[in-house]
């Protein structure tokens, strides 16, 4: 089963891993791992005040958050999490 989900997974530079981050407050994800990133990355995201710095961050950190997700792939609350966001950033 997680052999046709490993195919839907956005490649690593696609924009779908920053939106989720800037912009992912619409999706409840169901997988702990997700979650508690998410929660730590936009934290970190509210504090830096540089600009510069901050997109490095976001490219950092949606590289991170594409590999949970290539890596916990064959979990149900992450393929649960990977439909939610295909979705929500159509």
């Amino acid at each position: 089963m997680s052999d046709n989900f490993i195919d839907k997974i956005p490649p690593i530079n696609h924009p779908i891993w920053i939106k989720v981050l800037t912009q992912g407050a619409q999706i409840k994800f169901e997988s702990l791992q997700v979650q508690l990133f998410i929660s730590k990355v936009k934290i970190a995201l509210l504090v830096e005040k540089d600009e510069k710095k901050k997109k490095q961050l976001e490219n950092e950190y949606a590289n991170n958050l594409f590999n949970i997700f290539t890596t916990n792939i064959n979990l149900p609350s992450v393929q649960k999490d990977l439909t939610k966001l295909l979705e929500v950033f159509k």
